[in-house]
């Protein structure tokens, strides 16, 4: 079914490229019914521009129905997730159940494969840019005052304060994931895409971006601390 939605999309793209370059020849051929052709131009770049829309809020759509679908069977309660920007990774948390779901594919053309995990079987949460760690919480870890005493009578969403761990500087940053690490042999570690385009650390783009990671990485880190304190 992708390779006919690719194809189709070949043949639709071919037809609107010819259209439209065949209005501009010809625009100049008979310079008489300029304005006609220019007309012509734009009905079929209005028209590739409206399909292309169209085709993407429908696959968004797909991939929506699919993960909310996934979530279900995996009887979360919270339906609410993130999905990297690259669309190959994303995860959810479930405080009712307890239980995060991470969910990862090569291609965008394959299915998710999910994993779901406890929340007593989290041992580490890293924000990583371009591969070096920037803050990390993990089990016997130190962290910040924000996260002692009452903070952790909070819910899981909360946002509290900072956490401890390595920084590194660079001016711009190319890859931003938050790799959690669970207490399983075969599969230990899980990587979830946040960005994976160039980002001057100068620039609130950068700032956005990193606040919503840093947002996850205090969810997990408010889990894995309240194990601690629990046990």
């Amino acid at each position: 079914m992708n390779e006919l939605n690719k194809n189709e999309k070949r043949i639709l793209s071919a037809i609107l490229l010819i259209g439209f370059f065949s209005s501009f020849v010809l625009m100049f051929i008979y310079s008489q019914l300029a304005v006609l052709f220019f007309i012509c131009m734009l009905v079929f770049l209005g028209i590739g521009v409206a399909l292309g829309n169209k085709e993407l809020k429908e696959n968004e759509r797909r991939l929506d129905d699919m993960i909310k679908g996934k979530l279900r069977e995996n009887h979360f309660h919270n339906e609410e997730y993130h999905l990297g920007q690259n669309q190959l990774s994303g995860m959810a948390v479930d405080e009712t159940s307890e239980k995060v779901a991470i969910f990862g594919r090569q291609t965008p053309e394959q299915d998710f494969s999910f994993t779901v995990v406890n929340f007593e079987d989290i041992i580490e949460s890293a924000i990583v840019e371009d591969g070096e760690t920037v803050t990390k919480t993990s089990r016997g870890s130190q962290v910040g005052g924000a996260l002692v005493g009452g903070a952790l009578a909070g819910g899981v969403g909360a946002v509290i304060g900072g956490l401890s761990g390595k920084q590194k500087s660079n001016e711009t940053v190319k890859k931003m994931s938050l790799n959690i690490v669970v207490d399983s042999i075969p599969n230990p570690v899980h990587e979830v895409n946040f960005s994976n385009r160039y980002l001057k650390k100068s620039k609130p783009e950068y700032k956005k971006y990193y606040d919503f990671v840093n947002n996850w990485h205090k969810m997990i880190s408010v889990i894995i601390k309240r194990n601690e304190t629990e046990n």
